[in-house]
């Protein structure tokens, strides 16, 4: 025999004996991992059940975690393994974040892993965020508005010098008209209420005229503590806004680095599928079909991997945004995993939500304290013609005066002028008009809370189905990721019975990963809709 053909015989021996242990030691390890898997999924849940806020993973399940990536990351649950390597170690981030949430600045203080958990996220929100320091602002204002509106009733004090001089013909009392050269000098002061001139010069009585309206003195403040308490409810509905989109960012965030996991690891496993069908084609047992079908599936989940980290940073910048930080800072979740959060203690009872929601939700506090006020003003527009107007001006001081530039007999003057009046506004047109006004203001709003009503009602109802829906999902992927992992199985062992070709294993590896995926948009769907239920009834900011 022709000793390059043993040596050749010998060769493919060799090749299929190393291909036979190869595919025995890695359907050993993708059994072996699959079982750890499940257990280790299991556990997750059960722990972080425990705690609807997880802050890390235990370092035991973390280091499981990789423990299975490196054997082989395709087969782990990438929804409960680590999110990245980057991932920071959950310390004290949360109560630094806290604190400088309470000092309004807290650009610089996140630690060099730039972590965030859900906590931190919200309590910064609660704090940070600039539309809830624009409705303090405006609260302040308000406020302003109802300190001068109590200071009417209070008088204004006057001090000053008045000179008066005048040459030339003049009408005397007696209706004569003389020739005069005379000055005047009066040095003091006053109080005045309205804006009545200050009695005390030398032209004659006070004319005919006053502004302050009796019923705005008594009916301005009243108007103005209801504006003042509108705007303190602007505020909670400021901040529950903030609280709503900085959760709903940390979710995404979270959604995101869940989809980075589970791509990577759909990755790993394809790629150990792809030298698995190079072996089997060197070895001639295989067609190089199989390899570029295996390729083709790793590009693809490559450009996936792509987007993924593309959403990621993105949604990292918009979380950074809305909590007042750099947006260069790149965040990352200290939660590890993504698991199902429960908000709510109860939201199977759809009419106590919304009972709960009417009776706190901070916008119908807002527009009832603004009909409140409306209905003031239009008691008011109804009493305005029949409460006078007045005037009250006083003064004493030193008053002097004489022939052309002298001025002589200077000694003390008072003087004290009380006016009232009655006033029909453009023969009683400009009144109805007001009347009109503020009944058609205080419609408006009552229409605004009906519209209101219905909107939350609508809301709490819509986010009640998403949550009980979302959660039906994920019974149902969980269900599917089970049957994917045993199609998985099935597969493998007939591959290692040499009754199929490694890339049988593709299908059953793309369906896994799809139903990974379905798990993560589902558990992410479901932690939105319990945080926008939470908002709905008005118990984020609680």
């Amino acid at each position: 025999m022709d000793p390059r053909s043993n040596a050749s015989q010998a060769e493919s021996d060799a090749t299929k004996a190393e291909l036979a242990v190869f595919k025995d030691r890695s359907a050993s390890d993708l059994l072996a991992v699959n079982t750890l898997t499940q257990a280790q999924l299991r556990r997750a849940n059960a722990e972080m059940q425990q705690s609807p806020v997880p802050q890390s993973v235990p370092q035991d399940d973390v280091g499981l975690s990789r423990d299975l990536m490196e054997v082989l990351p395709g087969l782990t649950s990438p929804t409960h393994a680590t999110i990245s390597d980057k991932t920071v170690r959950s310390s004290k981030l949360g109560s630094r974040m806290v604190e400088a949430a309470d000092g309004m600045e807290a650009v610089g203080l996140i630690d060099s892993a730039h972590g965030i958990d859900l906590a931190s996220a919200l309590g910064m929100a609660g704090g940070n965020a600039w539309t809830i320091q624009l409705a303090r602002q405006k609260t302040v204002e308000a406020h302003a508005n109802l300190q001068q509106a109590e200071a009417l009733w209070l008088p204004t004090l006057q001090f000053g010098v008045g000179w008066n001089n005048h040459s030339g013909r003049i009408q005397a009392t007696d209706g004569n008209v003389i020739e005069a050269s005379r000055d005047s000098l009066f040095v003091g002061g006053g109080a005045t209420l309205g804006t009545a001139p200050l009695a005390g010069g030398s032209g004659g009585p006070l004319r005919l005229f006053a502004d302050l309206a009796l019923v705005d003195a008594y009916f301005n403040p009243k108007i103005a503590t209801r504006q003042w308490s509108a705007k303190q409810a602007g505020v909670s509905v400021a901040k529950n806004d903030a609280l709503l989109q900085a959760g709903l960012a940390y979710m995404e965030l979270v959604q995101a680095a869940g989809q980075i996991a589970d791509t990577e690891a759909a990755i790993t496993a394809v790629q150990q599928l792809l030298n698995l069908t190079e072996t089997f084609a060197a070895a001639g047992a295989g067609a190089r079909a199989d390899v570029d079908r295996a390729a083709t599936a790793k590009a693809r989940l490559e450009q996936k991997l792509q987007n993924a980290q593309r959403l990621f940073r993105t949604r990292s910048a918009s979380l950074a945004r809305r909590l007042r930080l750099d947006p260069r800072f790149e965040l990352y979740p200290a939660d590890q995993v993504i698991v199902p959060l429960e908000l709510l203690a109860d939201s199977s009872d759809l009419e106590m939500l919304i009972q709960k929601a009417l009776a706190k939700r901070p916008e119908v506090n807002e527009l009832g304290h603004e009909i409140a006020g409306l209905c003031l003003e239009v008691k008011k527009q109804q009493l305005a013609p029949w409460i006078p107007l007045v005037a009250v001006t006083s003064s004493g001081g030193s008053f002097g005066g004489g022939k052309g530039s002298e001025i002589n007999d200077q000694a003390g003057r008072t003087d004290l002028d009380v006016q009232a009046l009655w006033q029909l506004e453009s023969l009683g047109l400009g009144v109805v008009a007001k009347r009109n006004r503020a009944a058609s203001r205080l419609s408006q709003r009552r229409t605004e809370l009906s519209d209101l009503r219905d909107e939350i009602t609508a809301e709490v109802i819509s986010q009640q189905e998403n949550v009980l829906n979302y959660r039906l999902q994920i019974d149902s992927a969980n269900e599917s990721l089970a049957m994917a992992e045993e199609s998985y199985n099935r597969n493998l062992l007939r591959v290692r019975a040499d009754e199929g070709l490694p890339i049988e294993l593709l299908q059953a590896i793309q369906a896994r990963a799809s139903c990974l995926e379905d798990r993560t948009t589902a558990v992410a769907g479901y932690n939105r809709s319990q945080l926008r239920l939470l908002y709905a009834t008005g118990q984020i900011g609680l």
